[in-house]
């Protein structure tokens, strides 16, 4: 896996923390998803429709950080899931930083997804969740995906093959790198944004990475059809 040096110690994925200090949109839901090893993941929802987005955190974070921009991405017709991984917040289970762990996550969340009704899903994660998306796509059926400041490329991208969309700050170097990579890739250039914020946060400053990601979204699976 290539992934950013710096932060990498012990073998594993270490990231700055980002995210936090954002309330909950106005409106969003509460719900518990059956996890891996029997272990409850503790998620928040807004909007409804056809097609679900899911939110998937970085390693020094939690689904606080997609707080800001999920009514954003609700707007555009799309129910949208941010949850917190095993260990995290009030989530069960065991903390991990390994991506194929979190991978098995992320797929809890799509399968209560469908269980829920949804016709497609699209997964979106941000830092170490834009790996552990990549790893789940690698053995699921997304609709699409779309990696937030890529901390790494895990080898199994080469088995991705559904379409895939990916930001980052240009002062984040080594995640704006893999950005550029993967946009490369998916044969869709990476949207790079001015300034230095790692992870979801980057979207509070940056109103035009989410229009991005929604013509993006628009142009691949339309929320209603």
């Amino acid at each position: 896996m290539r992934a950013l040096g710096a932060l990498v110690a012990g073998g594993a994925l270490v990231l700055a923390a980002c995210g936090g200090g954002t309330d909950a949109p106005d409106g969003s839901r509460v719900i518990r998803v059956p996890g891996p090893t029997g272990a409850e993941l503790s998620a928040r929802v807004v909007g409804d429709g056809p097609v679900t987005l899911v939110l998937a955190h970085g390693a020094g974070t939690d689904m606080s950080s997609w707080y800001a921009a999920m009514d954003d991405f609700a707007s555009g017709g799309y129910r949208v899931v941010a949850f917190d991984a095993r260990g995290v917040g009030d989530s069960e289970g065991a903390f991990t930083t390994d991506p194929a762990a979190r991978a098995a996550d992320i797929e809890a969340v799509v399968r209560d997804a469908r269980r829920q009704g949804a016709s497609k899903v699209v997964v979106m994660g941000s830092s170490l969740g834009s790996a552990a998306m990549l790893e789940a796509a690698a053995r699921d059926d997304f609709a699409a995906v779309v990696g937030v400041s890529p901390a790494s490329i895990p080898p199994v991208v080469s088995a991705v093959t559904e379409p895939g969309f990916f930001v980052a700050s240009r002062g984040d170097t080594g995640p704006a790198a893999n950005a550029r990579e993967l946009g490369q890739r998916f044969d869709r250039p990476a949207r790079i944004v001015g300034g230095s914020i790692h992870g979801a946060d980057l979207f509070a400053d940056h109103p035009e990475a989410i229009r991005a990601v929604l013509a993006f979204l628009a142009g691949t699976v339309p929320a209603h059809g």
